[in-house]
């Protein structure tokens, strides 16, 4: 069975996080701005979980924006926290090589 690819939908139980295709697979992202859970989760976590210095690093985001970012990572930690494991994991030729099979595999779908 073929996977249908999504297309920007709005993720479970987070009304601000939607999950929208890329080259890596489904992501979830912050309405409206393409960027990714991951990456907020990542900064936060780099800042000890100072709510300050999270603000500070994504002053443009809303403070809505930022809380959807931490429910979500609250709601699926374990789906986030082995997210980053694995982006850690990687070196960056791995990476290119997932992103080029996984762009071949798109283009066949």
């Amino acid at each position: 069975m073929t996977r249908k690819p999504v297309a920007a939908q709005w993720h479970r139980g987070v009304p601000e996080i939607v999950l929208a295709e890329g080259p890596a697979g489904p992501r979830a992202r912050i309405a409206g701005t393409g960027i990714e859970v991951l990456e907020v989760i990542r900064t936060y976590k780099n800042t000890k979980c100072d709510l300050g210095r999270y603000a500070e690093a994504f002053h443009w985001l809303t403070p809505e924006q930022l809380r959807a970012a931490l429910a979500y990572h609250h709601l699926y930690q374990d789906e986030i926290d082995t997210g980053l494991a694995e982006e850690d994991a990687l070196d960056i030729e791995e990476l290119k090589e997932f992103i080029a099979a996984r762009r071949t595999a798109q283009a066949r779908t």
